[in-house]
């Protein structure tokens, strides 16, 4: 039964009914010559390979638009193969990636920073892994900024300020110490506030968070120290009764 119908569909009759059915339509035509045409011009490129580059190359200049997009479709289609290509020419890639960006300026900050909001935690990683590895960069970037912006700066360090009440009272305290050449740590007045829970050192009265002097048990000018084991809460009224440079009645005990 096959072998009839394999006879059949080969007989001289069906062949000729074929090619009279292709001839006899316009895209017959066309597909025939377009085949033929194919081949011929695969080897006329084998024949001619210094003609067929420049034919290639002269097109491309006068297309450019068009070879642009056919890139862009064909790299969506073949991701994996861009992936491997760049893996395999890193220093061609860097290159590439540079022309590209001096190139399209607006385009490359537009990408970066979409980049940069779906990719928060690289960024980080990223920049501080960078500030690490360019220390000295980063003070001269940053000495050349403040340069550049001092009033911008301070505005930022009155608006520091302002937020930061008791690192700024912490740090008055901690230079007026060094300018004295005593012995010095940094102390915070918020963790010695909670370590005197909120008492005064001389009257054990409580005081308020935002109203407390940090006193010297043994006062700076008679050889004191700026440390935790040496500071305490004061309220104002006690601190200025014992005045500057007096001890008070009752000291605190060291282990």
């Amino acid at each position: 039964m096959d072998r009839a119908i394999s006879r059949n569909f080969l007989s001289p009759k069906v062949i000729h009914a074929f090619w009279s059915v292709l001839f006899s339509q316009p895209w017959g035509l066309v597909f025939l010559s377009y085949d033929m045409s194919i081949e011929r011009l695969r080897k006329w490129v084998a024949d001619n390979p210094d003609k067929s580059r420049a034919a290639s190359k002269k097109w491309r200049e006068a297309n450019s638009d068009k070879v642009k997009a056919a890139a862009i479709a064909w790299r969506k289609v073949h991701p994996e193969y861009l992936k491997k290509w760049r893996k395999a020419n890193p220093e061609k890639a860097r290159i590439s990636d540079a022309k590209y960006r001096k190139a399209h300026p607006e385009k490359r900050s537009v990408a970066c920073n979409k980049w940069k909001k779906a990719h928060p935690e690289k960024v980080k990683a990223n920049y501080a892994k960078w500030k690490k590895d360019n220390s000295e960069q980063v003070k001269a970037n940053n000495l050349a900024w403040r340069k550049a912006h001092p009033e911008r700066i301070k505005a930022l360090w009155r608006a520091w300020r302002k937020a930061n009440p008791d690192k700024v009272r912490s740090a008055v305290a901690l230079r007026r110490a060094q300018r004295r050449r005593a012995t010095c740590e940094k102390v915070e007045r918020t963790i010695l506030f909670r370590r005197d829970e909120g008492r005064c050192h001389l009257c054990g009265k409580k005081v308020k968070i935002n109203g407390w002097h940090l006193d010297h048990i043994v006062p700076l000018s008679k050889g004191g120290e700026h440390s935790y084991r040496n500071v305490a809460v004061a309220c104002p009224r006690c601190n200025m009764q014992k005045g500057p440079g007096r001890l008070p009645s009752q000291l605190r005990l060291f282990g």
